[in-house]
C-alpha cells in the first residue's frame, strides 16, 4: 500500500512526453472506431466539458492554498 501513498513529481519534460503518449494513443482509437464514436459524440463532448471545468476548479483551488 505504500506504492499507492507516496508523492510522485515529474520533470515537465517527462510529464509532455506522458501526455503526448495518451494523445496519440487517443487518435489512435478514434481513427480506429469512428463510426462507433458518431453514435455517442454529444456524451463524449459532455464529459469533456465536465472534466474540464472540474480540472479547472481544482487547478485554481489548489493554486490558492497555501504551501506547507
Amino acid at each position: 500500500m505504500g506504492y499507492m501513498n507516496r508523492k510522485l513529481t515529474w520533470e515537465y519534460w517527462k510529464f509532455g512526453l506522458l501526455k503526448m503518449c495518451l494523445l496519440s494513443f487517443g487518435i489512435l482509437l478514434g481513427t480506429y472506431f469512428v463510426d462507433f464514436w458518431k453514435g455517442i459524440l454529444w456524451l463524449v463532448w459532455a464529459i469533456f466539458i465536465i472534466s474540464y471545468i472540474l480540472a479547472v476548479l481544482y487547478f485554481f483551488r489548489d493554486r490558492n492554498k497555501p504551501s506547507t
